[in-house]
């Protein structure tokens, strides 16, 4: 059960965003008001931004966001 919870600040970014996605096209899907699909997606595009950042800084040689890393993903 334990590989289901996010270790590192990489994952838990990772899994907001992709929480939020599921949300935004259920929202699609369902019809839902216009407005609030795009209050939906711009926090789509917000988590995805903090999850590139985190990435970027790994790739940049700072390693923010990489408290347990288990090897490669």
């Amino acid at each position: 059960m334990s590989e289901l919870v996010p270790e590192s600040e990489r994952e838990r970014r990772y899994d907001k965003w992709y929480q939020l996605e599921k949300l935004h096209r259920d929202a699609i899907r369902r019809g839902v008001d216009p407005k609030e699909i795009a209050a939906t997606k711009a926090l789509v595009d917000e988590a995805w931004a903090a999850y590139v950042e985190v990435v970027t800084n790994n790739l940049t040689g700072t390693f923010d966001g990489y408290e347990n890393p288990r090897g490669p993903r």
